[in-house]
């Protein structure tokens, strides 16, 4: 693949984000997020439609660095938030609900059916928008009953996808962590699954 083709495949990749929500939890990796959005926005002008931050990725990132990059909502997913009836009226008008990094208790919480925050409830009542959990588990935790359960859960939903972690470090000592896919990759799954 030549330059241009390569470049052609990232824009493409990056057109998802114009109706698509973006669901940032609270795991370390929220924090490289901004970067990413900043390389997407610079380069080819895409923002995501909207951007929903739990409460614990706001250990990681600022609002301030995350809110330039949705075009038509950004909210806090929060019942104590000004903005949490708006979460409702977003999932109307999205296509795919991106959640990266998706932490190890949002995944419970979702396979659950918990509705425990705006977001939560807005999704887990539609089975006709897309949800894309990239998964950033602790270290073994991939190897546990409780996530193979949630691999169970999900194959039962067809509008719920969840991508395993890859290899990487840990902040818990020398451990072999699971970080979710980088950033790009994730986005690129997101568009091929929509465009086969």
């Amino acid at each position: 693949m030549d330059s241009n083709e390569d470049s052609n495949a990232v824009r493409e990749a990056f057109d998802i984000f114009h109706d698509s929500l973006l669901w940032v939890a609270g795991g370390a990796l929220a924090s490289q997020v901004p970067f990413w959005l900043q390389y997407a926005y610079g380069n080819f002008g895409a923002r995501f439609h909207s951007i929903v931050v739990t409460p614990a990725a706001q250990r990681f990132v600022t609002m301030d660095a995350l809110r330039p990059f949705a075009s038509e909502g950004f909210f806090i997913d929060d019942w104590n938030s000004p903005m949490s009836p708006d979460h409702v009226r977003v999932i109307d008008e999205i296509t795919d609900v991106v959640v990266y990094p998706a932490t190890f208790k949002l995944i419970a919480d979702l396979s659950s059916f918990a509705s425990s925050t705006p977001l939560q409830l807005a999704v887990n009542g539609r089975d006709d928008r897309h949800i894309h959990l990239f998964s950033s588990l602790p270290p073994d935790a991939e190897s546990t009953v409780a996530y193979e359960h949630f691999r169970r859960t999900f194959r039962d939903r067809s509008n719920v996808h969840l991508y395993d972690p890859m290899t990487g470090g840990s902040f818990v000592g020398d451990r072999e962590g699971r970080p979710a896919v980088f950033f790009p990759r994730a986005i690129k799954t997101v568009a091929e699954r929509r465009n086969p």
